[in-house]
């Protein structure tokens, strides 16, 4: 076994709600994704609601098991109010100029 620091991953409310909506998908329980990880249930349920971050590997190993790509913890894309900023290119940007998707709906 390595001594290795695991990588964490910053991330906010996006990646905990992304990763339980996959385990809702699959049916999972905490305990089988506790066992699967390796940690304690309590463990999981402290990075299900970002009070921890999830490290590189236990994201890797996650969509291993649900059988999804990485990605799609991090795939939220945020929805930019109607209200929101066109930047000179004339797309919307959130507060720090980053570009975002505007609901066509």
């Amino acid at each position: 076994m390595s001594n290795a620091p695991h990588a964490s991953i910053r991330h906010g409310e996006s990646v905990p709600a992304n990763v339980r909506a996959e385990i809702a998908r699959s049916g999972r329980s905490q305990s089988e994704i506790a066992v699967a990880l390796g940690l304690a249930q309590t463990g999981v349920s402290r990075r299900l609601t970002g009070r921890i971050d999830f490290s590189a590997s236990e994201l890797a190993k996650l969509a291993s098991l649900l059988n999804v790509p990485v990605s799609t913890f991090f795939g939220e894309v945020a929805i930019a109010p109607a209200s929101s900023t066109p930047s000179s290119s004339g797309s919307p940007q959130d507060d720090e100029g980053v570009p975002v998707l505007q609901d066509t709906a």
